[in-house]
């Protein structure tokens, strides 16, 4: 006697059940109008997971070869260790998720590369690169829903092998109230057109927080600190990079003093500035966190 696939079969029990046909059923499997349809569906029967495998996470952070996945389904996500996995070809099925992303590797820096191309749906709003390489389509896949944006040592290029600006990744972040880049000390990304696009970019005065790592002296710093000294809404973080020519650390430094002896609290919030020889670190530091959250 042959006896049936037990999925197959409780999948006729749930058609008959409920009266629905055989074209819909499969149909709904095939092309799920949201994730929590089709998280609900494949709760219901294993039927639609085979002929649809989508694994759908709340949270997701890989860290090189370990994946960890959020442990109550909460918005702090208290990080649960799943499995570990040497090759992420290996996974057949696709993968969505729903609100953090996180990607750390040094030793697979095409790691998220991988990931995006096996993305279904996936809409996070939240989102973390480290040592990686993606391509700008690939950021694209998932930038417009994006609230929170971290890109630390994370190399984005466009198809030519450039690699894109900073202002060009803000711009397609419509959404995002933190945005947060750490370029890697290799990088030759421009920074000459930087300040006149931020200022032209619609939601760039929405950011609630910014902070850029490793900006370079062609940065047009006396037409962005015009704007920062009207700013009372983004908490600013620039930190240069250690290639910036004595005359532009003392241009920086002058900017530095100025805010320190002349800052008014009802004018602007009152931004960080590190740099090589900075001789008002510590002065300057105490008073941006000060007004951090005011």
């Amino acid at each position: 006697m042959k006896f049936p696939n037990f999925s197959e079969f409780r999948f006729s029990c749930f058609r008959q059940y409920f009266s629905i046909p055989e074209p819909i059923i499969f149909y709904a499997a095939k092309n799920p109008t949201s994730m929590k349809l089709y998280q609900k569906l494949i709760e219901s029967c294993k039927y639609f997971f085979i002929k649809n495998p989508i694994l759908n996470f709340h949270s997701l952070k890989i860290c090189g070869n370990e994946w960890k996945v959020c442990k109550y389904n909460c918005y702090d996500c208290r990080w649960a260790e799943t499995f570990c996995l040497n090759d992420i070809e290996k996974i057949q099925s696709k993968i969505s998720v729903q609100y953090t992303l996180k990607i750390v590797s040094r030793t697979s820096p095409n790691c998220a590369s991988s990931m995006i191309s096996k993305m279904k749906e996936c809409n996070p709003v939240n989102l973390k690169l480290s040592y990686q390489n993606i391509s700008f389509n690939e950021f694209l896949v998932f930038s417009k829903t994006l609230q929170a944006c971290i890109l630390y040592e994370t190399k984005i290029i466009y198809e030519n092998g450039k690699e894109v600006p900073c202002e060009n990744l803000i711009s397609n972040l419509p959404k995002a109230f933190h945005f947060d880049l750490t370029l890697r000390e290799d990088s030759f990304s421009d920074f000459s057109n930087t300040a006149n696009e931020l200022l032209k970019i619609p939601h760039f005065k929405n950011l609630y927080s910014l902070n850029l790592s490793g900006i370079s002296g062609d940065f047009d710093i006396d037409t962005f600190f015009d704007y920062l000294k009207e700013n009372k809404t983004t908490r600013m973080f620039l930190e240069f990079n250690h290639w910036t020519s004595s005359e532009y650390e003392n241009k920086l430094q002058m900017i530095a003093d100025e805010i320190i002896d002349d800052f008014n609290p009802e004018t602007y919030k009152p931004p960080y500035i590190e740099f090589c020889g900075q001789i008002s670190r510590t002065q300057l530091y105490n008073l941006y966190k000060k007004y951090y959250y005011l």
